[in-house]
């Protein structure tokens, strides 16, 4: 019970863990976009990075 009133975000709650929602803490609605905007931003940097290794086996290791 600690962990789900402490530690877990539930995304209804907009970030906040049950507690700090049930204490009067003002939820921010933003709060993720940054975290979203960063994670998408790294998905197409990584796939990206995948391609080349891909293309790097195929063309040098003729894979």
């Amino acid at each position: 019970m600690k962990y789900y009133n402490h530690n877990r975000y539930p995304t209804n709650l907009l970030g906040l863990t049950p507690f700090e929602a049930v204490n009067g803490k003002i939820p921010n609605k933003n709060h993720f976009k940054e975290k979203i905007q960063q994670a998408r931003k790294n998905r197409v940097v990584l796939n990206q990075y995948s391609m080349i290794i891909k293309l790097f086996l195929v063309v040098i290791l003729k894979i």
